[in-house]
């Protein structure tokens, strides 16, 4: 499997993308069919020892080559130096540490600590450490320790560690470990691991684990049969429904708001 950062080293170049690491993609790109057992390039990685990848001290990356074959031209102390020299590059273009300008952010993927930005048109976003994230048009977003993320148009989200992220516009959420999401317009989340969700407006939630669940206006929930026994369903309003197939039925509210309940029908 590919790991940060790969690149393809050739007897006169190395290709490294800042935006993905799929070695065969980076093949593709680059016009070469991989198909013989004495490949004439190598495929490398560096990757941070103590898996930081913020921590931008050189002697923190180690080289992998990543096949077992090697040409003769190939020579892993020139492409360490190489791959240093990426590393310096990507860390100066994609990184962001400590910014809280709102910087905008545009077609590209970068690694955020810490800051605030925008990112716009299918920008991708590793947003770490208390950071705020507004993604729009399509763009996607991974938030770990504490970062909150604003998504619209089609974004879609991960959030971890506390994360918290308001979604509209047909936006997708994946909750995780203890996060909040609060989903409007037609978006959908899955939310796992003590997570919190409030679904309005036609929203759609499968909740897992330890969930929590408000549901607004025609929000849909599911909750499935394996891993969510201790999923919990706070509220239920207007003409949401909650099905429910750990007991097999549809929960929904009454016009008093009080919480009634259907049985699902027999297959």
């Amino acid at each position: 499997m590919c790991q940060i950062k790969s690149a393809i080293i050739l007897k006169d170049k190395t290709f490294c993308p800042f935006d993905y690491d799929d070695h065969s993609k980076m093949l593709e790109e680059l016009g070469i069919k991989d198909n013989t057992k004495t490949p004439d390039f190598v495929r490398v990685e560096m990757n941070p020892k103590d898996g930081n990848i913020f921590n931008h001290d050189l002697d923190n990356w180690v080289l992998k080559v990543d096949q077992d074959f090697k040409p003769e031209w190939f020579s892993e102390k020139f492409a360490a130096k190489e791959m240093q020299r990426e590393l310096k590059n990507w860390w100066q273009e994609r990184f962001i540490f400590d910014d809280k300008s709102w910087k905008k952010l545009q077609g590209s993927k970068f690694y955020v600590k810490n800051s605030s930005v925008v990112a716009w048109e299918n920008s991708s976003v590793v947003a770490w450490e208390n950071s705020s994230v507004v993604a729009r048009e399509n763009s996607s977003v991974v938030a770990w320790e504490n970062s909150s993320v604003v998504a619209w148009e089609n974004s879609s989200v991960v959030a971890r560690e506390n994360s918290s992220v308001v979604a509209w516009g047909n936006s997708s959420v994946e909750a995780r470990e203890n996060s909040s999401v609060v989903a409007r317009e037609n978006s959908s989340v899955v939310a796992w691991g003590n997570s919190s969700v409030v679904a309005r407006e036609n929203s759609s939630v499968v909740a897992w684990e330890n969930s929590s669940v408000v549901a607004w206006g025609n929000s849909q929930i599911l909750i499935p049969y394996n891993w969510s026994d201790n999923v919990k369903i706070k509220n239920i309003q207007d003409l949401a429904s909650v099905k429910d197939l750990r007991v097999n039925k549809i929960f929904v509210s009454d016009k008093k708001l009080k919480l009634a309940q259907f049985k699902l029908p027999k297959k």
